[in-house]
């Protein structure tokens, strides 16, 4: 009776691990980003046939801009380099650029 309860265990422990693992992998990692970085946006125009441009085929991401300050641990406002205010985002939403080898 007492392996059983200690199979049972050891099984009910297994499935846990599984589940918890499945959960991590899952969670998204907050980007690190201070005031004066620049950083990619997300395009949220929607299609409009009138102006023939369709969403789903348009870039996710906009122009560079530069984060003006962080109005909390989860949110940005940004400017572009004209100093124009853009709005204010997630910063999970926000992508950092990468800059190849090839421009040094």
């Amino acid at each position: 009776m007492d392996e059983l309860r200690h199979k049972i265990e050891a099984f009910l422990k297994k499935g846990n691990d599984k589940r918890l693992a499945k959960e991590n992998e899952n969670k998204v990692n907050q980007v690190e980003v201070k005031v004066g970085s620049e950083v990619f946006y997300p395009n949220k125009k929607l299609s409009n046939k009138a102006e023939n441009y369709n969403a789903k085929l348009a870039h996710r991401y906009l122009d560079p801009v530069i984060v003006s300050r962080l109005l909390g641990p989860m949110t940005a406002e940004l400017v572009d380099k004209n100093g124009k205010k853009i709005g204010k985002y997630y910063i999970t939403d926000l992508k950092i650029p990468r800059h190849s080898l090839r421009r040094k």
